[in-house]
């Protein structure tokens, strides 16, 4: 488990994502009350409505 620790740390690095001098804890949302950051849980709304517009297309093409 602590292999998968290390890479996952590696991979979500402020470095690697981030511009210089500024930490995930400063785009959390409602961190700063004067920006209004997106909200990454929002993006999980796209699947169950992906998954109907597929449901829905393949129903009215049979």
């Amino acid at each position: 488990m602590n292999i998968v620790r290390n890479i996952c740390d590696t991979f979500w690095s402020p470095g690697i994502w981030l511009p210089p001098n500024v930490t995930w804890a400063d785009i959390a949302p409602g961190a700063r009350p004067d920006v209004n950051y997106a909200d990454y849980t929002h993006l999980i709304y796209g699947l169950p409505l992906a998954l109907v517009v597929l449901s829905i297309r393949y129903t009215l093409e049979r």
